[in-house]
């Protein structure tokens, strides 16, 4: 999901540390004695750079239409943490006792790098982390094993394509209604299921035409995963649910 892994700008006086009331770069605040500086923002902490991430040194870049800024380095801790923490979320696989500190513990000690690794992972493997004993390993094992059963419309959202967040990936699996549909669909069908678009659309085709991609998707998959699909759901029900979440936002 975007939103846990982007950097993100925010704007600030280097002399009275005003956030607003800027006009053409100049505090209002402080009667435009002091300069806007911009911290560029992670999950992880505030820094001080204009180019580089503050955790992998990798280029920060731009995306059109988008004042946010991104690391481009795909296997930067942060990116690979946030996209980890992403999988197991509410909102996409919904796996239980599994947070941002057991995720880091998993991923420092090279017990766990990309989705798949979850359902690799043995009670015995949980116990040897910090502060986990064994009625916690075992609550985390069968949360994990419980999340081999889900539909799969969160299972595409857990993959972190850009754009599809629940509502999207609902109206995409209602209407191609299976994985191998959606990873061989072109652009040009999928951009013209109503709610998805042509930017869209892009993202979800150029994410299945990665190869890494899609070994992660068929690892995942041979982990014994069963997808259940939501069917007859009026795709006019899925839209309005879309709708209705973009005016929250």
């Amino acid at each position: 999901c975007e939103k846990t892994i982007k950097l993100y700008l925010e704007e600030e006086c280097s002399e009275c540390s005003g956030k607003g009331g800027f006009d053409e770069k100049t505090c209002s605040t402080c009667g435009g004695r002091g300069r806007v500086v911009q911290q560029q923002r992670t999950m992880f902490g505030v820094f001080q750079t204009e180019s580089t991430c503050p955790d992998c040194g990798g280029e920060l870049e731009t995306r059109e239409g988008e004042v946010n800024l991104y690391c481009s380095n795909s296997n930067c801790r942060s990116v690979v943490l946030a996209r980890l923490e992403y999988w197991v979320s509410k909102e996409a696989m919904d796996i239980d006792f599994v947070g941002p500190s057991l995720i880091e513990q998993l991923y420092d000690r090279k017990m766990v790098a990309t989705p798949a690794d979850f359902y690799k992972l043995t009670r015995q493997d949980l116990m040897q982390l910090d502060l986990i004993k064994e009625k916690s390993a075992e609550n985390i094992f069968t949360s994990i094993e419980k999340s081999k059963q889900c539909t799969l419309s969160r299972f595409v959202t857990a993959l972190s394509i850009r754009h599809v967040g629940k509502e999207t990936a609902d109206i995409i699996v209602n209407e191609l209604g299976s994985l191998n549909a959606i990873k061989t669909a072109s652009r040009e069908d999928l951009a013209k299921i109503e709610g998805v678009g042509e930017k869209i659309a892009n993202t979800i085709w150029e994410f299945f035409q990665n190869n890494a991609n899609i070994e992660l998707v068929d690892e995942i998959n041979s982990s014994d995963l069963v997808l259940l699909i939501r069917i007859n759901v009026p795709l006019k029900n899925l839209l309005e649910d879309y709708k209705k979440t973009k005016k929250k936002i």
